[in-house]
């Protein structure tokens, strides 16, 4: 991330598009079209005694990942409790990432990152996302993940296991990802977003008025930008 933060969408903008990309990881391995997935009888199973999430599916090994705990959505009293402010006996190990959040926006004066609780600015899935993302941003980009445990509340967890682990940065996967992450409306100042994203992934960044290029081994990707900051274009070529 960048040293100017004044805001939680300053954290958004720096990691957002990361968190994406860490995201179409996570998907490929459990989601839609796996073993894993709902649709296919697969099912999950939260153990946060243990700190972890096991997906598991017909004929298939158990996927197991360390998992750890940020907060929930409870659409009962409408907020966000972030999981430090619980008093649920959690393992610290399990609660280790959601104090460095804390810490992070103690740092930064963000309240949304410092103080227990929050009231819901959405429905919980959606106000648990954007926690997930803030968080997973803040923790130098990670996997997240959402799920309901009861009565609505939903779960925000923190991923990691060699099978999320991100692949080597890749022009041909930025150029799709970008306008996903563009559609989605979260990032506001795109030149910011990209120039983080390349940086955070491992990609060579270059920088000019209007555009950002992004270089990696399979080509480049240059994303261009209109006078408000926003993504208007992407477009890219194979190669080094």
């Amino acid at each position: 991330m960048t040293t100017q933060i004044t805001s939680a969408q300053d954290v958004l903008d720096d990691g957002f598009v990361l968190v994406c990309d860490y995201q179409r990881t996570l998907e490929g391995v459990v989601g839609e079209g796996t073993p894993y997935a709902a649709a296919a009888g697969g099912r999950y199973d939260v153990d946060l005694a243990a700190g972890t999430l096991t997906f598991s599916g017909a004929g298939v090994r158990p996927v197991v990942l360390r998992a750890h705990l940020l907060g929930s959505a409870a659409p009962g009293p409408g907020t966000w409790l972030w999981a430090w402010g619980n008093d649920a006996g959690f393992p610290d190990e399990v609660l280790a990432y959601a104090r460095h959040v804390s810490d992070f926006g103690t740092r930064y004066g963000l309240t949304e990152l410092s103080q227990a609780q929050q009231e819901l600015r959405s429905s919980p899935r959606e106000d648990a996302r954007h926690y997930a993302a803030l968080a997973a941003t803040v923790c130098g980009g990670m996997t997240t993940y959402t799920c309901v445990v009861g009565a609505g509340t939903v779960v925000a967890l923190l991923l990691d296991g060699p099978e999320v682990t991100l692949p080597a940065p890749s022009a041909v996967r930025a150029a799709a990802l970008l306008p996903e992450v563009a559609a989605s409306g979260v990032v506001v100042d795109w030149p910011r977003a990209v120039s983080s994203y390349g940086r955070m992934r491992g990609f060579g960044v270059e920088e000019a008025a209007g555009e950002t290029t992004l270089r990696a081994a399979d080509g480049a990707v240059v994303a261009t930008f209109d006078d408000l900051g926003r993504l208007s274009k992407v477009s890219g070529r194979l190669g080094g």
